[in-house]
């Protein structure tokens, strides 16, 4: 988040460093976006970008800060309803992101590329966003404790906190494909929402059939449980 001295500075100022950071992640994915453009679109010097932000990450989550809080508080909703339901997280968190497209507030485009240049292992983490960070910073929102707290990890078949982290992580990434496919109109919506809903049914149900003989599952050791 911003430093102090970002919202001690007048707010017409605010508005022009927010639109140039607006302008820039509109045009290109995170890791591609030149802090150099957006100092010279708000017409700042390097070092006062540093003395309101800590890096391009920080500017960038300020960015899509509300929809953030939007999509953790719908989630938390979601969860209650469902009976701490881990799945409807990431239906909630899909279907939140469409929605928040169409409304005044949504920097649609940053949104897309934000998504759309998020990875699942990050090569680079000084330059790119990964999904792990990504969620890191939601977990900051005050709402997502009530989501953790929430979910009824006794309907899983997890042995372990690293395992409900992993089922995570998986959960996230489909969901993040499918969130940027959607942005970027890839398919029409209901034609989206369906086959996101499918992957995320294959990850809930499995798709090994019951009772076929000679296919089980394999240990590292490579023996069949």
């Amino acid at each position: 988040m911003p430093t102090q001295n970002f919202f001690n500075l007048p707010l017409p100022k605010q508005s022009n460093i927010l639109a140039a950071a607006r302008k820039e992640f509109s045009r290109v994915t995170f890791n591609e976006a030149s802090i150099n453009k957006i100092i010279s679109d708000a017409e700042i010097s390097r070092g006062s970008f540093y003395l309101y932000f800590k890096d391009k990450k920080d500017l960038v989550y300020y960015l899509v800060s509300e929809y953030v809080a939007k999509m953790v508080k719908n989630a938390a909703d979601s969860l209650s309803r469902s009976d701490g339901d881990i799945f409807e997280i990431f239906i909630e968190m899909y279907d939140t992101t469409l929605e928040y497209k169409k409304t005044a507030d949504c920097d649609t485009e940053v949104l897309k590329n934000l998504f759309y240049g998020m990875h699942s292992n990050s090569h680079s983490p000084a330059e790119d966003i990964d999904m792990q960070e990504m969620l890191g910073f939601v977990r900051q929102e005050s709402g997502f404790l009530k989501i953790i707290a929430s979910i009824d990890a006794k309907k899983l078949n997890v042995q372990s906190d690293s395992d409900l982290n992993d089922l995570f992580a998986l959960l996230l990434s489909v969901t993040r494909q499918s969130i940027s496919k959607a942005l970027g109109q890839m398919y029409n919506s209901q034609e989206s929402r369906v086959r996101f809903l499918n992957m995320i049914n294959m990850i809930k149900y499995g798709v090994l059939k019951p009772h076929e003989e000679g296919i089980g599952i394999r240990e590292e050791n490579g023996y069949e449980l």
